[in-house]
């Protein structure tokens, strides 16, 4: 396996070096992109809060796609490849592309750990305080005020030391976690919009579930090579993210009024956020390659377990008279055009084995993987 791996990583290199020059303009023009959309969402931010984090996943996320789906035709473009990226823009929202990179599951996860963290870092600065006589009059008194209805007391409390500290951190804990976690999650879908190789004119709803269905049954496969090569798009995001949030530190505790202690740990990680894009853009096209990669190297099981659960569905479908003649003619239209690739014979052959073997039906997809468990929809 190591040795295919490194095989895997020359070819990867080879490619990328003889590819780069193309993706210039498109990584200029995702830079620019980036950075607008990083001062929008700042100053939306400093306006209406997190609503204004809905700026990234309507502007910047798109053009990520566009840059994406443009690289994919790397072979068959020139220099000038701007027009490639900005015609594609419009169509993550196609009911083709719309999910692929399942936007709300992550902003709901992302959430969540984002608002444990928190809650825990406050919880810790607490308890380091406890013995503290000084700072558990400072509590009374704070609650004593707050029981009064007096907010004008409570608020100057909380601007003080030790609570200013106190809000900062937790504010910056919050927001790095969120932003961390989204990048995990986002840098995990990123293979999702190549499926569509495997299976011409498949909606996202769809090539979600043959992704997730695809990645069972290549195994251990898919992560050992997922892993090797995308490690390093981990790492660069989690130095500059740490890099940019202490440079926004700096930034925003002299030029936000008052230093407020929120607003300052908030807008100091999105700085970051924003910073870390910058470098990523210019090594994106290896992390692409890498990606472009995976999906040849496990396109088999993709196409395997696309055809099973296109199938089972037509079947399920019909048993229930939930689908029009002109649905069930598409979709046969598409077996049929999938029974030409010599995967189909094998997927056809390995269920039969595994039916006489009396092996475990986990390559095999269940009735909602199409429908709830292996799909959603942003």
């Amino acid at each position: 396996m190591n040795e295919s791996l490194k095989e895997m990583r020359k070819g990867i290199w080879d490619s990328f070096r003889k590819n780069y020059a193309k993706s210039l303009p498109n990584i200029a023009i995702f830079v620019l992109v980036s950075l607008a959309v990083g001062a929008l969402t700042m100053a939306l931010y400093y306006v209406s809060g997190q609503g204004a984090l809905l700026a990234v996943s309507f502007l910047l996320v798109p053009f990520v796609f566009a840059f994406q789906s443009s690289y994919q035709l790397r072979e068959s473009t020139t220099l000038s490849g701007v027009p490639s990226a900005l015609t594609r823009f419009g169509t993550y929202y196609s009911p083709l592309n719309f999910g692929s990179y399942r936007l709300i599951r992550n902003f709901l996860w992302s959430y969540l750990i984002s608002m444990a963290v928190s809650y825990g870092t406050v919880m810790i600065l607490v308890a380091s305080r406890l013995g503290d006589p000084s700072f558990a009059e400072t509590i009374n008194s704070l609650t004593e005020h707050f029981a009064l209805g007096e907010m004008d007391q409570v608020s100057a409390i909380l601007s003080e030391e030790p609570f200013s500290s106190m809000i900062m951190a937790s504010a910056m804990a919050s927001m790095v976690s969120y932003l961390a976690f989204n990048f995990y999650f986002f840098f995990r879908a990123l293979p999702i919009p190549y499926v569509d190789g495997n299976v011409k004119n498949a909606p996202a709803r769809l090539k979600v579930a043959i992704f997730r269905g695809g990645k069972r049954m290549a195994g251990s496969a898919f992560e050992k090579q997922y892993w090797y090569l995308m490690w390093p798009a981990f790492v660069l995001a989690a130095v500059f993210l740490g890099l940019g949030t202490y440079l926004g530190y700096l930034l925003f505790a002299g030029i936000v009024p008052g230093g407020d202690p929120f607003i300052v740990g908030s807008l100091a990680p999105l700085f970051g956020f924003f910073l870390a894009i910058i470098p990523l853009a210019f090594v994106a096209p290896y992390f692409f390659e890498c990606l472009l990669s995976i999906q040849e190297a496990n396109g088999k099981a993709y196409g395997q377990y696309g055809y099973s659960l296109i199938r089972q569905n037509l079947e399920y479908l019909r048993a229930t008279e939930r689908m029009r003649q002109e649905q069930a003619s598409n979709l046969e239209e598409t077996l049929k055009n999938m029974e030409q690739n010599d995967d189909v014979i094998d997927v056809e052959a390995k269920e039969k084995e595994a039916g006489e073997e009396g092996a475990s039906s986990a390559e095999t997809p269940s009735k909602d993987d199409y429908g709830r468990s292996d799909s959603h929809r942003d």
